[in-house]
């Protein structure tokens, strides 16, 4: 199973304008950057705003919000800013092999918010699982689980049998395979961050194998 080309050049994109790297950032995180693209998609939105469901300072976003228009994501509007067409296309081909969501479940009383990435084959014993967690510990989650969804369903390496029922029967039908994260929804973003970088990774196992050169779905930017 390999993930879509647009897919990984849209992961590429995205911790390219967080300025993913070890030992500082701008502020603020690759999740934070899809955060942002999900939320204009629904409506325009103003800095305050962004920065307020965010939970980031208004310098931050500023920054992020002129690398995203920079890239030609977002569009500046007297009414806040919405979301250009490159930015639906690359929103759309981040969804196309990740799912997300919340809801209220026995792990934790705030509520969990988990990951699925539908194209990256989850983890088969807790070797795998700890490779996995370094991503969520490194943007510094640590109350996490790490786990595969397989024909539609859910195995969670170590979880007592009473809890992978429970957290079963709050997943969508449509998660059916991949890796998928679960923790507190207080970690949402750094989540996001952590299976952006894990795809990224994924797809760069997979460039490896290519005969020919890949092309980039988004020109220009």
């Amino acid at each position: 199973m390999s993930c879509p080309e647009s897919a990984c050049e849209a992961a590429r994109l995205l911790a390219s304008l967080a300025g993913e790297r070890r030992g500082g950032c701008r502020g603020y995180r690759a999740g934070h950057v899809l955060a942002v693209l999900r939320l204009l998609a629904d409506h325009p939105a103003g800095r305050p705003t962004i920065s307020r469901l965010l939970g980031l300072g208004e310098r931050p976003v500023k920054t992020l919000l002129s690398h995203t228009e920079k890239a030609g994501l977002t569009i500046t509007t007297p009414y806040g800013a919405i979301l250009a067409p490159l930015g639906r296309a690359v929103l759309d081909d981040i969804m196309s092999s990740m799912r997300w969501g919340r809801g209220y479940g026995v792990l934790w009383g705030d509520g969990y918010f988990y990951c699925n990435i539908n194209c990256v084959e989850g983890p088969g014993t807790l070797t795998d699982v700890y490779l996995f967690r370094d991503h969520i510990v490194m943007e510094g989650c640590r109350a996490s689980v790490i786990g595969s969804v397989r024909d539609g369903e859910l195995v969670l390496p170590g979880v007592p049998d009473e809890i992978v029922r429970a957290v079963s029967g709050l997943l969508p039908r449509t998660v059916n395979r991949g890796v998928i994260i679960i923790a507190p929804a207080r970690c949402q973003h750094k989540i996001l961050t952590a299976c952006i970088n894990i795809l990224s990774e994924e797809c760069a196992r997979h460039d490896t194998t290519r005969v020919t050169p890949r092309s980039n779905p988004y020109p220009g930017e």
